[in-house]
């Protein structure tokens, strides 16, 4: 099983630390219901963060998240 944390290293003042928490579940696969649960949020604001960190990412799908936060140094992933 892999371990996925935000990396130190990671740009700043970018995301707000909520989304930062909903960019390590989406790294890991979790779907918006998954997220909701992990987080305590709902559903809704589940989405309206993705949709946010898309926005901001620059990117049109969950997986261009993923890609940018393992290539921009946004998460580690360690075993």
């Amino acid at each position: 099983m892999y371990s996925i944390i935000l990396s130190f290293n990671r740009p700043k003042n970018i995301l707000t630390s909520r989304e930062e928490e909903v960019l390590v579940e989406v790294v890991k696969g979790k779907n918006n219901g998954e997220i909701a649960n992990e987080l305590y949020i709902s559903i809704h604001t589940a989405k309206f963060y993705v949709a946010s960190i898309l926005q901001k990412f620059g990117v049109s799908r969950r997986s261009g998240i993923i890609v940018k936060a393992l290539l921009e140094g946004w998460v580690e992933v360690s075993q």
